[in-house]
């Protein structure tokens, strides 16, 4: 019997308090997935455009990091 195991058996027993509580994703684990999803995302999105407009996105982020500098 493998306590990490999803199991239904493995539920009842951590509410009976015989195995302890399952340990959850992390914040941090939470926060790399959404991370990767985003970047994975932003990496199709750019891989569907022409150069110019590659060119205009980047001058938007230049344009948004001097504002935030402000």
């Amino acid at each position: 019997m493998n306590p990490n195991e999803d199991t239904e058996w493995n539920d009842i027993l951590r509410a009976k308090g015989i195995l302890p509580p399952k340990e959850g994703p992390t914040e941090d684990d939470l926060f790399e997935e959404w991370d990767q999803a985003v970047r994975e995302a932003n990496e199709k999105h750019l891989s569907d455009k022409e150069l110019s407009e590659l060119d205009e996105l980047e001058d938007e982020e230049d344009d948004r990091v001097l504002q935030q500098y402000r």
